[in-house]
């Protein structure tokens, strides 16, 4: 198989792996047993990988891209290479696309309650996104208002897990 349909099939798992929650640690790991064990071997790995952790539908997909490649060890490796080469590239896309979305609900949101939306700072609690959306002019109760924000981010991404705070930047 030629070099750019490996990279387009290592594009496609690291997407995948992205979108499933696969976490890169898991698909480094997969990529060093590939590298230094034999195919059975990686296949009983994947097949016990499948059973323990979130993302078993971008492990299922190796598994199919193993036996695709059977016959051809250095080709299913380089697959995994280019996966986890562009898995940072995907998982970027994936947050600039969740955090343009909190933004503009929140705007949205704020419009309709008389407030103003000032911007927002977002961490990484664990495997859990956090937003603090910074209003002004916004006196009633926090909770309502993220609740809001968040019922509307989740009806834009049904599978959205993050928490969302109020910072208010008046004085009561």
């Amino acid at each position: 198989m030629d070099e750019t349909s490996l990279k387009v099939k290592g594009e496609e798992l690291a997407k995948l792996a992205v979108e499933t929650g696969l976490g890169s640690k898991q698909l480094r790991d997969l990529y060093k047993v590939t590298k230094t064990k034999p195919l059975p071997v990686v296949e009983a790995h994947i097949k016990r990988q499948i059973a323990r952790v979130s993302g078993s539908k971008a492990l299922e997909a190796v598994l199919d891209l193993l036996s695709a490649f059977a016959e051809d060890k250095a080709s299913f490796f380089r697959v995994l290479w280019y996966a986890n080469m562009l898995y940072p590239y995907y998982e970027k896309l994936m947050t600039n696309k969740l955090d343009a979305v909190v933004s503009d609900v929140a705007g949205k949101v704020c419009a309709q309650r008389n407030c103003k939306y000032i911007g927002f700072e977002s961490s990484v609690d664990g495997h859990q996104k956090e937003y603090r959306i910074r209003v002004s002019g916004y006196f009633g109760d926090p909770a309502q208002l993220s609740g809001a924000i968040r019922r509307e981010v989740i009806n834009r991404i049904p599978d959205f897990s993050g928490k969302i705070w109020i910072q208010s930047t008046d004085r009561r």
